[in-house]
């Protein structure tokens, strides 16, 4: 290292101990031990330090922050702003799909109060011989169907109207009222109860309040979202023979409390009714009819019953072992659960039964049945529950009624039974 480049370090080390306030004697000792002379050391000690206010640090050259300084502030702002502009990248992404998914909720929870409200309409015909309710106290008529007043709420609704005791989101279809079920050609095509701003009306009382649709209930009992483009074309059509379009005249409504007492012509016709001597083939036959006409009604109302507890339940049947009890809660009383023809119940259970449940849908969720149209539920049986075919009761004149996951309820002869279900007749015959 030349003396120079010597000199110059020493004397840039003397400044900054100076400047720390070291004592002037402790610096010459280090400056003599490293060699230098004491004239040079004098005048490096009497070289002037920088100028600085009192209190504050010393500034470069000046004044100012320094380019660094500002470097890091610049950089700071820039990472602020690209963090604000992710946020709002991101709230941009993601409030939509929130927005979309709350109205998918509020859509699905609608659907499930239509599907209760229209699943009660047709237990309510179930009891008053097959007549929906009138349009003007429906929501009176089919309460004692459902659990409680809230069903008739939609969630997406901000402003029900009140035509009871209770707000209401729906209304019935108007050309419905009072009209008897065996007299619909289309049920499935006939909208009877959707989103509305009217108790009861046709169309134009349709609430669009569903991503632009109406939720509809159609007579079947099946439910499903109609877009505006299409709301006006199952109206056009008028499947129900004029009820679906508005124009058909409503039947006289049917009794809305308990049935009326049995009228003096019924009274002379049971007086009159023949000696068992002289029944006749088309008395028996007329017997039999009747008959199986109420083992009908009776399934068709546990079956509705049994789509009601699954709607309760997370779509999941009753155990089987113990359907009757789960099912009670939604009929009106236990005679439903015993068949004319078999009377009074050959199964003791808590109470006489005469119908059985598949034990292979025991506890099942409705949407993994494949085909719940021909899959058997409950029927005229011998058991509780159990194999369809080893349980099954022909007791209609070599016939059976049948109900099946979809609700509908049809009789089935023996022959009809075998053909649809060969297998299983043939597992039947095995264990008769």
């Amino acid at each position: 290292m030349s003396d120079e480049v010597r000199e110059q370090q020493a004397r840039v080390w003397a400044r900054q101990q100076r400047e720390a306030a070291t004592p002037e004697d402790d610096i010459r000792e280090e400056l003599s031990r490293r060699g230098f002379s004491d004239p040079w050391i004098d005048a490096v000690i009497a070289e002037p330090l920088p100028e600085r206010e009192e209190g504050r640090p010393r500034r470069a050259p000046g004044g100012g922050c320094g380019a660094g300084v500002v470097f890091w502030i610049v950089l700071a702002l820039g990472c602020l702003g690209m963090i604000v502009v992710a946020v709002l990248v991101v709230m941009g992404i993601t409030v939509p799909v929130f927005v979309r998914a709350r109205e998918k909720a509020g859509t699905t929870s609608c659907m499930a109060n239509l599907k209760q409200l229209t699943t009660a309409q047709l237990m309510y015909a179930s009891d008053w011989d097959q007549v929906l309710p009138d349009a003007s106290t429906w929501t009176d008529a089919q309460m004692p169907y459902l659990k409680n007043e809230s069903i008739y709420l939609c969630p997406e609704d901000p402003s029900p109207f009140m035509p009871g005791t209770w707000p209401v989101s729906y209304g019935m279809n108007v050309a419905l009222s009072g009209q008897d079920l065996r007299k619909l050609p289309n049920p499935a095509l006939s909208p009877s109860l959707y989103d509305a701003t009217a108790p009861s009306g046709d169309h134009t009382i349709g609430a669009f309040r569903h991503n632009d649709g109406v939720n509809v209930g159609f007579v079947d009992g099946h439910v499903k979202w109609v877009g505006r483009s299409g709301w006006g074309a199952i109206w056009s059509a008028g499947p129900s023979g004029g009820a679906a379009g508005g124009s058909g005249a409503p039947l006289s409504p049917p009794p809305a409390a308990t049935p009326p007492p049995p009228s003096a012509a019924d009274e002379r016709q049971q007086a009159v009714e023949p000696a068992p001597q002289d029944i006749t083939e088309a008395h028996v036959r007329a017997r039999e009819s009747a008959r199986r006409s109420a083992c009908t009604s009776n399934l068709k109302q546990l079956a509705l019953a049994q789509l009601m507890y699954a709607q309760d339940w997370d779509e999941r049947m009753q155990p089987a072992a113990s359907w009757p009890q789960q099912t009670q809660p939604y009929v009106r009383n236990r005679e439903l659960f015993i068949c004319p023809a078999d009377r009074p119940g050959s199964m003791q259970t808590p109470w006489p039964l005469s119908y059985g449940m598949n034990e292979a849908l025991s506890g099942e969720q409705l949407g993994s049945v494949a085909a719940p149209a021909e899959v058997p539920s409950l029927m005229d049986a011998t058991a509780i529950a159990g194999d369809p075919a080893r349980m099954v009761d022909f007791r209609h004149e070599g016939g059976a009624v049948v109900s099946f996951v979809d609700g509908h309820v049809r009789a089935l002869t023996e022959s009809d039974w075998r053909a649809r279900w060969p297998a299983q007749a043939g597992e039947a015959g095995e264990g008769e």
